[in-house]
């Protein structure tokens, strides 16, 4: 069985507006565009436009707006014309974003999808996909915007949605984290897969449609282990070994203690708007202190949270998973992995270049590098893909 390893990354600012363009997103891309030219590994950016529309429109009146809006858009011509792949990001909150005194004033209240109507969402599907196109099909010709992720995961409520991203010519989301849940905006505890994509059905996106038809759902892959949070903290190698089978090097150890803390620094978690609170009362309290020694966690396949040989350990897993090697069987022997990454969230390229060459290492042959565009041409049924030839103006 072979593993088709999609490395996305989400290229933003901060959920609240706050960040440098150039340090927290120009600069990390150009570094990951050399890293994963340099290790022949591909890699999707999934592009927040609404960011960059606010930004285009400051610039209309300000020249350093002006200079970074183009600026982003030069990046991801580099972006695809080295073979890699763009798709469609969308944070909310920067379709009403305004500049003042100095820094960006978001009306967070639009943290969600679901703070659209469908009409205000069927718009901004339609124009993100058609501003991808004409941006980037000059560059390649086969270049087509076929997939969305929502800011934050927050796709939730889906229900009834799906018509509207295929109406816009997107025929995939990557938004689910199965496992992950936040009380105010989604709970994906009951999705179908962590893995495995499917065709959503009409009650919801974490819900598999038997009928290979209408929108495909890529998740982001995750699994729920039972792990000791105090024990992480104590001896996170005993804690790797102990819950992903896998001795772990202390340096990768090291770059995810020290990222962890510099990304603090960047942007507390005492600032994040939406971040959960914990509950509060005697029971609950009982609770939580008997959550630190041991509790069901979920691990996501994230290149900023992982040590190299702990995410190759995920992918091992994967190799060995039943229902994995039956969805390949059907499907030319290969099965689609779906990887997350935030360029705002690498203090450096450091751990991400182990990370291949770590996956090389350990599963030679075994691993193909993919973008996201193409995997999606390989899920969905010929007939529907003979609809959408990204060649066809």
């Amino acid at each position: 069985m072979t593993i088709d390893l999609i490395f996305s990354n989400d290229w933003e600012l901060f959920g609240d507006g706050s960040g440098d363009y150039f340090r927290d997103q120009h600069a990390p891309l150009q570094q990951l565009l050399d890293i994963f030219q340099g290790e022949g590994a591909k890699l999707t950016v999934m592009a927040e436009v609404a960011q960059q529309w606010a930004l285009t429109e400051l610039g209309n009146r300000e020249p350093w707006a002006r200079f970074q809006s183009e600026s982003w858009e030069a990046i991801l011509k580099e972006t695809v014309r080295r073979g890699m792949d763009v798709q469609l990001h969308l944070h909310p909150q920067w379709l009403g974003g305004k500049w003042r005194n100095g820094s960006w004033d978001l009306p967070l209240d639009f943290w969600s999808i679901s703070s659209l109507s469908h009409r205000e969402l069927a718009l901004i599907l339609n124009r993100g996909k058609t501003y991808l196109d004409t941006l980037l099909k000059p560059v390649h010709p086969e270049y087509e915007c076929i997939a969305f992720r929502a800011g934050a995961s927050c796709i939730e409520p889906s229900e009834g949605l799906a018509p509207l991203f295929l109406d816009a010519g997107l025929l995939c989301d990557t938004s689910i984290v199965q496992g992950a849940r936040h009380g105010s905006f989604y709970d994906f505890r009951k999705a179908h897969s962590n893995l495995l994509p499917w065709f959503v059905d009409d009650t919801g996106f974490a819900s598999e449609n038997p009928n290979p038809a209408g929108l495909l759902e890529i998740p982001i892959h995750s699994c729920s282990i039972w792990c000791s949070p105090l024990l992480r903290r104590i001896s996170p190698r005993l804690h790797y070994l102990l819950a992903l089978g896998t001795r772990v090097r202390r340096a990768g150890i090291q770059w995810t203690r020290k990222n962890g803390r510099w990304l603090e620094g960047r942007y507390p978690r005492a600032k994040r708007p939406h971040s959960t609170d914990g509950s509060k009362g005697g029971g609950m309290r009982v609770r939580r202190i008997l959550a630190r020694l041991l509790r069901r966690d979920l691990f996501i396949l994230d290149t900023d949270l992982l040590p190299p040989r702990a995410f190759v350990a995920m992918l091992q897993k994967i190799q060995k998973n039943q229902t994995a090697r039956a969805f390949a069987e059907h499907h030319q022997g290969a099965v689609p992995v779906m990887a997350i990454g935030h360029c705002k969230s690498m203090m450096d390229g450091e751990n991400i270049k182990k990370t291949l060459r770590e996956i090389r290492a350990a599963m030679a042959g075994n691993v193909r590098f993919r973008r996201l565009r193409d995997v999606i041409r390989d899920c969905i049924p010929e007939e529907k893909k003979a609809t959408h030839d990204p060649r066809q103006p």
